[in-house]
């Protein structure tokens, strides 16, 4: 199942890459794996990467999980962009 959620991480990261530059793409990948990946599956991915160093991740969404791990990890954060409520 990680596999897939690598692949499927790869995939977003495929779409974010061109738009602007490498933050702007990690902001992008973050916020779509916040707005549209259940919890448990964000959690998965940042396991994925804890326990095999992120093998098999494009190096963007690797940087994109390593840098906004706590607000993928954490139900209640906000992801980048979003506004608190």
């Amino acid at each position: 199942m990680h596999r897939k959620l690598v692949a499927m991480a790869n995939q977003i990261g495929d779409f974010f890459r061109y738009q602007g530059d490498e933050d702007s793409a990690m902001q992008s990948i973050a916020a779509h794996l916040h707005h549209y990946w259940a919890p448990s599956m964000r959690r998965d991915l940042v396991a994925w990467l804890d326990q095999n160093e992120g093998e098999g991740m494009y190096p963007l969404v690797k940087a994109c999980v390593i840098t906004y791990r706590d607000k993928l990890v954490n139900r209640l954060a906000h992801a980048p962009g979003e506004t608190e409520i």
